[in-house]
């Protein structure tokens, strides 16, 4: 990919700002998230003081099992979130390549289960050495798997169209690469014409930006047609 002007400071001062916008709707949706989950909680405890019939307890209760485990997933997803948002890692994730790359494929695997694309996660070992800043590494991790999602759901809409049958999937590979701490992701292209890309990698803002960032600090971002390498800067 050749290099490409920086962002446009308008695009820059939104992104900011939906960071310190994130920060308060973080907080503010805690609160009648806990709240559901404590209803749910005394509702179920005056139901086991009513003298309803076995059957229609058993249909309340597991409702509101139901809605409590769901809400406790979104509070959850929430602070997974709000910790992304840090401007540091918490300190269990320093210098783990590893649970940087479990902690944001959970934050996007459902993006990849909506639309129907399988993610295998391998390592080589032993284990390649952790990138220097994890905070450079979250971020260009996010916007590599952000393009493979893109490109994979880019595929079978064409495989659709073409009524041509497709399987979605991409292996995603830690590695070390002429000893540099790297991340591999290759997905499947079906029938799909050969040298053309789905998107344009060079039309992606993210992944440009990413790769500016990267490029800075002594690693690489290679996009192929197949494939995506990330190698991140060695540890010192």
């Amino acid at each position: 990919m050749e290099e490409r002007p920086k962002l446009p400071a308008t695009m820059l001062l939104r992104l900011t700002s939906l960071k310190e916008l994130f920060g308060g709707f973080a907080h503010e949706i805690a609160q009648p998230l806990n709240a559901i989950i404590i209803a749910a909680q005394v509702i179920q405890l005056k139901l086991q003081q009513t003298s309803l019939p076995h059957e229609d307890m058993d249909f309340f209760m597991q409702r509101l099992d139901l809605v409590t485990s769901q809400v406790q997933r979104a509070t959850e997803i929430v602070e997974r979130l709000r910790r992304f948002n840090q401007d540091s890692p918490s300190p269990a994730l320093r210098n783990d390549l590893p649970a940087v790359c479990e902690r944001l494929f959970d934050l996007m695997r459902q993006q990849f289960v909506a639309r129907g694309i399988d993610v295998i996660w391998k390592s080589e070992h032993p284990e390649p050495p952790s990138p220097v800043d994890p905070v450079l590494a979250e971020g260009v991790i996010v916007q590599a798997l952000a393009f493979v999602r893109d490109t994979v759901q880019a595929l079978g809409v064409w495989h659709d169209k073409s009524k041509i049958p497709f399987k979605k999937s991409v292996t995603a590979t830690r590695k070390t690469l002429n000893g540099h701490p790297a991340i591999r992701l290759e997905w499947q292209r079906g029938e799909y014409p050969p040298r053309e890309y789905p998107l344009d990698p060079d039309l992606q803002p993210g992944l440009l930006v990413a790769r500016s960032v990267v490029i800075s600090t002594g690693g690489t971002v290679e996009v192929n047609v197949d494939s995506l390498t990330l190698t991140f800067p060695p540890q010192e």
